[in-house]
Parts: C-alpha cells; structure tokens; sequence
C-alpha cells in the first residue's frame, strides 16, 4: 500500500498528542481546576487524537487481511466513520449539558472550528462511501480530526496560561 508510510507516521503523530496532552491534563488540573469545560476540552483532545490514531491503523490492518484499492479505503472509510459518530456523540452530549456560561468559557471559536473540522471530516468519509473511494478523501479525514483535537489542544492552552 503506497501510503502506508504516511499513516504509520501520521499514527505516531497522533499518539505522542495522547501521551502528550495525558501528561499536561494530569499535571495541569488539580482538584480547584477541575470544571465541565476543562473536562470536555481533556475529553475533546483525548477522543479526537486516539480516533486520529486507530483511523491511520485500520487501513494499514484491513490491506494486510487483503482489502485492496477502492474497497479498501470505502471499508476504512465505514469504520473511521463509525468511531468519530462515536466520538461526536460523546462530544455533542458533553457540549449541550454545558451552561450558557460554561459554553462561553469553552469558547466560542474553539466550539465553531472543533465542529467544523469534525463534520469537515465526516463528510470526507461519506463522499468515499457513496463515491469512487479514493485514499485522499481518507487521509483528509484523518487530518480534519487530529486537527479538531488540536483545536480544542490549543483553546485548552491558552486559556490555562493566560487564565482565561
């Protein structure tokens, strides 16, 4: 498979931000900093990067069992879509239970492009689902999500060091 190199490192990627962002959580929120917003940012980057991770494996797994060209990457395209309607589910419950000045806290952007990348790339799986399937539409897919985690990565940051 010619993109095996690129998902190996783009998995690698992803799981040195879950190592990374479990260390920040664990040292950077004790118990006075513990809220619902800093628990759905940890939740947000967490899912998003370790759903980044497995969607770079489950091609590299699916060749391997003899899932080749186009119904590789619609089969792979099933599964990544099948665990990120997981995660946005497990998001979006967590994001409506927030308080008006909860959301506010979260921010609005943050809420806006985390979204907008996830949906960005779902709809990048259904294309190749329903379509000529095509690794580019995966591979976007896969990026749009680490991206969303590293959205909320970088909204959960700032306003930790510059107490928002």
């Amino acid at each position: 498979m010619e993109q095996q190199n690129f998902l190996i490192g783009f998995a690698q990627l992803a799981l040195v931000l879950t190592g990374f962002v479990s260390i920040f959580v664990v040292f950077q929120i004790d118990e006075a900093a513990k809220s619902r917003v800093n628990t759905h940012h940890a939740t947000s980057i967490l899912m998003g990067s370790l759903v980044a991770f497995f969607g770079a494996l489950i091609p590299i797994a699916m060749y391997n069992f003899g899932v080749v060209e186009e119904a590789l990457w619609r089969w792979s395209s099933m599964v990544l879509f099948g665990l990120s309607f997981s995660y946005f589910l497990i998001m979006i419950n967590m994001t409506i239970r927030l308080t008006k000045a909860e959301f506010k806290e979260a921010g609005y952007l943050h809420m806006v492009s985390s979204y907008g990348f996830g949906w960005a790339g779902g709809g990048a799986l259904i294309w190749n689902v329903f379509s000529d399937a095509m690794p580019g539409y995966y591979v976007l897919a896969c990026i749009l999500t680490l991206v969303a985690a590293l959205v909320g990565f970088v909204a959960f940051s700032v306003q930790k060091i510059l107490h928002w």
